[in-house]
């Protein structure tokens, strides 16, 4: 059978109630600790073992907490199920001791039509890599029913993916201004609203030009960020979902970029959405990696590009869209305390096994709290490592009770 997990209107699957217990919650555990995974990898992505309690630092609101215990969960690296015939393999009821826990969420409305294959393409040889003991579930936003289901078929989850097209709009306005230039002219940059006015405009046929574009500008801002709003909120209700599976959790984000602006006053403003989106990953306890599939550069020579007067204009423009699509989903890593990796070019298939490997072990740090840390209060944490050359993954906040 097949675990469903209603990601809206209902509780978690009780099945899962049980799963993994033995590693501990996110939160309050029986011995009154603060119970917080942190995965420590080394540049290459390879987990660093044999860490103690005295190797790790974890502070609490700023202030120090003692370590108490770390408790390394490791996978093994030899395939489970071998003794199963290559038929698609059907969840038993629960998830093995050795068994993972991803879910591959899919930003639909990210992609077009024609870059969304290769980003699959990833994503299948991720799940062909996955051992047999591993739960994977696919979550399509915004568009898709918010439903989740956590299974071993791989396969199954695989052919899904084909099913994906990729929804993104290019066909905005009548100026064809490009990302970066939308943050800038909403900004109130006059070089940028200038380069764009030669580009764009015949003054002598069209003195109000300027100020359509302004108003284009603003009117393409608000597209943006209505699209982002339906885009976290899609998300939003599968980080709630998680919330109540326990346990510890791989969630791999795979998105064509978020516009977000990256200078003062300018719109796109989506902040306030991915600070509330990394509040609930957090909350969530899930190892988040967001894998960028980084198509300006392909964008930029679109069949379907708005025809301009002066192309080179546009194309100028291309380093700074990079840095604009990427803003959101980087915040986003940052709030939730995961990583965001961007793909330029080529397949997404280093990154994904970069995935593969850093989840393969993490440590269950015990942490001993103060009176004050069981209020009920959102707790910022930062934990860190003495470990050379680490980096260390984890929460940035919990909310202990």
């Amino acid at each position: 059978m097949r675990w469903r997990v209603a990601v809206i209107g209902a509780a978690v699957a009780a099945a899962f109630a049980p799963v993994r217990a033995q590693q501990g919650a996110t939160f309050k555990s029986n011995v009154n600790m603060l119970a917080i995974d942190a995965v420590v990898v080394d540049r290459e992505g390879q987990p660093i073992l044999g860490l103690l309690p005295e190797d790790f630092t974890v502070s609490v609101n700023n202030k120090p907490r003692r370590v108490v215990s770390a408790n390394l969960v490791q996978y093994s690296t030899e395939p489970t199920f071998t003794n199963l015939a290559p038929a698609p393999v059907f969840t038993p009821g629960r998830v093995p001791d050795d068994g993972r826990l991803f879910v591959l969420a899919v930003d639909d409305a990210s992609f077009l039509p024609g870059a969304v294959k290769p980003a699959m393409a990833s994503a299948k040889q991720f799940l062909r890599n996955l051992r047999p003991s591993d739960m994977v579930g696919l979550y399509v936003f915004p568009f898709e029913r918010p439903q989740l289901d956590m299974t071993h078929d791989h396969r199954a989850v695989e052919a899904s993916l084909d099913r994906i097209i990729g929804r993104r709009d290019m066909s905005m306005g009548s100026f064809g201004m490009t990302v970066s230039e939308v943050v800038d002219i909403t900004s109130g940059d006059s070089d940028t609203l200038q380069r764009v006015v030669r580009r764009e405009c015949n003054l002598a046929e069209d003195p109000h030009c300027p100020d359509e574009i302004r108003a284009e500008a603003s009117a393409v801002a608000s597209y943006y960020e209505a699209e982002a709003a339906q885009r976290v909120y899609g998300f939003g209700q599968l980080v709630q979902g998680l919330q109540g599976l326990p346990g510890h959790k791989t969630l791999v984000i795979l998105s064509g970029g978020m516009a977000s602006a990256t200078r003062i006053g300018g719109r796109p403003d989506v902040q306030g959405f991915m600070r509330r989106l990394g509040e609930q990953a957090a909350r969530a306890n899930v190892a988040l990696y967001v894998i960028h599939m980084d198509n300006t550069f392909m964008d930029a020579f679109a069949v379907n590009q708005h025809r301009t007067r002066d192309p080179a204009s546009r194309f100028m423009s291309l380093l700074n869209d990079e840095t604009v699509v990427a803003s959101g989903l980087e915040r986003l890593a940052n709030e939730a305390g995961g990583v965001y990796f961007s793909v330029k070019a080529g397949s997404g298939d280093r990154v994904f096994g970069r995935v593969l490997r850093e989840t393969m072990a993490y440590y269950l740090l015990g942490v001993e709290p103060t009176q004050e840390d069981w209020d009920g209060r959102k707790l910022m944490v930062k934990v860190k490592t003495t470990a050379k050359g680490a980096a260390v993954r984890a929460v940035r906040e919990i909310i202990a009770k």
